[in-house]
């Protein structure tokens, strides 16, 4: 789950929303483990620039709901003559055991970028990604397209890059994510359809190793 308010309105706005996945799926990688996920979002942006932002996502497994993951994001956009937003802030993760087989998990990132109204790129940097001493630099772009009234045509890549601690177990310092995705908007809710993808690595988990290309199907509802 990527939280992200990134505002840009000219006044203040409240925001929430309730999101159903077909699969958690972050940086090329699922963390619900192939399952479904609801998630419970809730924002504020201000006249000023200043957003918030925070989630609770909950993993539907074959036996029961658990919770998977809880997200806060805290920001400020500077919007610029020319229409450009100068968009900075933090996000902070905090994952149960369901993530990582009995071991809670977290990491706090920094990050800055531009935003356009149909392009967007980011620096992020953790000093803690999911683990302690591990630290890393992403960079992401982001394009929206809209064809036609109520529909998007979206695209995203991005570069993980650790630069300090521990080497990872897969031996990479170095992997890579993209996304292609279609949504329609339809009253209060949001419908999407993505194809994603990553590595250089496979993903593992449940015991066996998965390939990191994905089709995942969503709704939103916004009230």
């Amino acid at each position: 789950m990527t939280l992200a308010c990134h505002a840009t309105a000219a006044w203040a706005d409240v925001g929430t929303s309730i999101t159903v996945v077909s699969d958690d799926r972050f940086r090329g990688r699922s963390f619900s483990h192939g399952h479904p996920v609801a998630t419970l979002s809730l924002s504020y942006d201000d006249m000023s620039g200043l957003y918030v932002a925070g989630a609770v996502d909950a993993v539907m497994t074959p036996s029961a709901p658990e919770l998977l993951s809880v997200h806060a994001n805290l920001g400020y956009a500077w919007k610029l003559p020319s229409g450009t937003v100068v968009d900075v802030g933090l996000v902070r993760s905090d994952y149960t055991q369901y993530y990582r087989g009995g071991t809670k998990a977290h990491y706090t990132e920094a990050y800055a970028g531009i935003v356009t109204d149909h392009v967007s790129a980011h620096l992020h940097y953790s000093p803690d990604y999911f683990r302690s001493g591990v630290s890393t630099l992403y960079t992401d772009v982001d394009a929206v397209a809209r064809p036609a009234p109520n529909w998007r045509l979206t695209g995203h890549v991005g570069v993980l890059l650790q630069i300090a601690g521990p080497q990872p177990s897969d031996g990479d310092s170095t992997h890579y994510d993209w996304r292609l995705g279609i949504a329609r908007r339809a009253g209060p809710f949001d419908l999407q359809v993505a194809w994603s993808g990553g590595g250089p690595d496979e993903d593992y988990y449940e015991g066996r190793y998965h390939g990191q290309s994905a089709v995942t199907v969503g709704a939103s509802y916004t009230f």
